[in-house]
């Protein structure tokens, strides 16, 4: 949601079989595009754990987001927006010879 210039939560679901793969920093890296785009400045986060995503823990801590809030099933985070990685290329076309 956009307001003033502020994503207010970001939902984020993905594979196991493709974490740790730097997928997540590409995502992250495409958000901080849209974000720059939309004027976006700031974005707030919240990990809830549960039984299947405790890998995912600390991954908005590894991206540079900061806890605001914590307890013991649940964190808060927020970062500046240009604060987000940078691409990693993962994406990047891939060209093949024919």
């Amino acid at each position: 949601k956009k307001d003033l210039f502020f994503v207010e939560r970001v939902f984020f679901l993905m594979s196991c079989r493709v974490m740790g793969r730097k997928v997540e920093d590409e995502i992250f890296s495409l958000l901080k595009k849209h974000c720059e785009f939309n004027g976006v400045n700031k974005i707030k986060a919240e990990y809830i754990k549960t039984q299947k995503n405790v890998p995912v823990e600390n991954l908005f801590e590894r991206l540079g987001f900061t806890v605001v809030s914590s307890s013991p099933d649940r964190k808060e985070y927020i970062i500046n927006a240009d604060m987000l990685p940078e691409s990693t290329g993962l994406f990047a076309e891939v060209r093949t010879e024919d």
